[in-house]
């Protein structure tokens, strides 16, 4: 299949380099030899240091099959229902743990030394993020004529402005990169995600493309560029106009540049002018960031606008805790009418405390989470370490359960610190938070949760009880009695007609068979989903019962406002919740007394 390559080689095996890389390939129904071609491409590169990412997104032909006929341990696979290209690519992202990210389509071929010529530049130039190629396009098995597409080789702001100087399965880039300043593409901009990326990239770092084949670009009828050409061609218009408007809001301005360029406000025609690529060029705007900086071009002056002050509220904790800052962004969004933009950097020092890796636990024997909200269909828009740094006025929240509507006041700029954990943030805009904390649908193939989810549905009453333990064991006077969990159960039997009690919990199977002792039967869920980091799982198929008895935990807070128990059922919650503090229990719950 592949003698074809061989003139395009160059040479063999070569010494395998330090760094790792990712190769990150969705597939969503692609022609059976296209595909064997794209992967049998990648696993016969030189350079053989690499993880292989196939993100296969909800095909309906015999794609996976064809993927799960490798037998090659790089080779990570994973499957989810047709969520489209721009989740699946963010996904991906999170998923791989190479120093340098490759993209690769599954209907096109890179060339067997990609790879290894890529990673030398990316180890060899600090000051470039993200390398390409020249590319040629083919059709079938077959090269389409003198196709070859030459790039800019070192492409600055105003040749992006121009055209998209990158081909996308053609590109390698720094993970580091897209950590540090919060990186992912946006679907805002369907069928160009990929431009407009690169329009917020080329602010930080510099683009290189090598001046050599070594990506086979496909034509055929069913690419992205053929079947939605109107969308992309408007969503390239609407990239190129924001990068005007980071140049200049004068209209006059925005014009004379576009005339300088050769492009037409409602055409943009591509011809070159080196000697503007030459004066023209942010590569120093990471040093300046934040200040306005002059340049003299061509007799006018134009200015670098730094980003406007804004609003950014800090992710941080659990999935639960983070649902609740999320939410409360989306409130203060809501009531202020000014943007809000979201931080991760505190998943990143977290990192750092970790001592006891087995159990990822701080000194304190806290446990260490990860940015969780990438299982929801969510476009945040994250803020970066440049804009929380230059946030001087720190808003930090006094008491983590207590409604505090001062929090709320619209302020010009602020770096608000807290976890936000009451329903009256957000009240206004359930319906809103409701629809965005959307699950994905548990899979076909996922026997374990589908078993459980058909039990749950066919009893008469569901009930899940939520047990926490873990780090709580660390935490003075936050594990609740089993006396809380027995009047619950009481309380349940009382107002509910046969009620199944579904038991969720981690890191406590000895001890609900040797201490939980609950004269009443109980369905173990057990902790399959958090042993395979899928506790979205058990958030899930709680939601899905009709009433709950919840531990003093975010996580199970959640799972029963999300779910049927707060829309007519019953939900038992534990008073005080923690720490002498009740207040986020709502309304239209139980309490029940833990000290009597």
């Amino acid at each position: 299949m592949f003698d074809f390559l061989n003139k395009f080689a160059g040479g063999g095996i070569t010494d395998m380099p330090n760094k790792k890389v990712s190769v990150l390939m969705p597939v969503y129904n692609t022609e059976e030899s296209y595909l064997k071609q794209a992967i049998e491409s990648i696993l016969n590169q030189t350079y053989t240091n690499f993880e292989f990412i196939i993100i296969n997104d909800g095909s309906t032909n015999n794609s996976k099959e064809i993927i799960q006929s490798y037998d090659d341990r790089r080779i990570r696979y994973f499957e989810q229902e047709n969520k489209g290209l721009i989740y699946t690519l963010n996904r991906g992202l999170s998923l791989c743990k190479g120093d340098y990210i490759a993209r690769m389509d599954s209907d096109d071929i890179s060339l067997p030394r990609r790879f290894e010529k890529q990673v030398k530049v990316l180890d060899n130039n600090r000051n470039i993020g993200i390398v390409g190629c020249i590319y040629k396009k083919i059709s079938k098995n077959e090269f389409s004529g003198d196709a070859i597409v030459r790039l800019v080789e070192f492409p600055k702001y105003l040749d992006l402005l121009q055209t998209c100087q990158l081909a996308h399965p053609a590109v390698m880039f720094r993970r580091s990169l897209f950590e540090e300043f919060n990186l992912k593409y946006s679907i805002d901009y369907p069928h160009a995600e990929d431009y407009e990326l690169w329009s917020r990239l080329i602010k930080f770092t510099d683009f290189y493309n090598i001046q050599e084949l070594l990506l086979l670009y496909r034509l055929h009828n069913r690419r992205i560029s053929n079947i939605f050409a109107d969308i992309q061609e408007e969503t390239v218009r609407k990239v190129r106009y924001n990068m005007l408007n980071f140049l200049t809001c004068d209209n006059k301005k925005q014009a004379d540049i576009l005339k300088l360029l050769g492009m037409d406000n409602t055409y943009f025609a591509v011809q070159k002018w080196d000697f503007l690529q030459k004066i023209f060029s942010v590569k120093n705007l990471k040093e300046q960031y934040m200040k306005q900086k002059i340049i003299m071009f061509l007799g006018m002056q134009f200015k670098f606008r730094g980003y406007e002050k804004v609003n950014i509220v800090n992710l941080m904790g659990g999935l639960g805790n983070q649902m609740f800052q999320y939410a409360f962004g989306k409130a203060l969004k809501n009531k202020t009418g000014k943007d809000v933009l979201f931080s991760t950097s505190w998943f990143k020092n977290a990192e750092e405390t970790i001592v006891n890796k087995k159990k990822r636990e701080d000194d304190y024997g806290i446990a260490v989470r990860d940015y969780a909200l990438d299982i929801f269909n969510l476009d945040i828009p994250f803020s970066t370490q440049y804009q929380a740094n230059n946030c001087k006025n720190k808003v930090r929240e006094k008491n983590a359960f207590i409604y505090d509507e001062r929090l709320l006041k619209r302020r010009e700029s602020a770096n608000y610190e807290g976890y936000f954990q009451n329903e009256k943030y957000f009240k206004d805009i359930k319906e809103i938070i409701k629809k965005e904390f959307t699950f994905p649908s548990i899979l076909k193939s996922d026997t374990f949760n589908q078993k459980w989810l058909k039990r749950i549905s066919k009893c008469e009453n569901s009930v899940f009880i939520h047990l926490r333990r873990g780090d709580y064991l660390n935490l003075q006077g936050w594990l609740l009695p089993i006396n809380y969990y027995k009047k619950a159960v009481e309380y349940i039997k009382k107002k509910v007609h046969n009620p199944t009690f579904f038991l969720f919990g981690q890191d406590c199977e000895d001890y609900i068979k040797t201490q939980f002792l609950i004269d009443t039967p109980l369905e173990i869920i057990g902790e399959t989903n958090s042993r395979e980091s899928q506790d979205w799982k058990d958030m899930f198929l709680m939601q899905q019962c009709k009433h709950a008895i919840i531990a003093n935990s975010t996580f199970s807070w959640w799972g029963a406002w999300l779910g049927k128990a707060n829309e007519g059922g019953i939900v038992v919650a534990p008073s005080p919740f923690v720490n002498e503090q009740s207040e986020i229990i709502c309304d239209n719950w139980v309490k029940i007394d833990i000290d009597a």
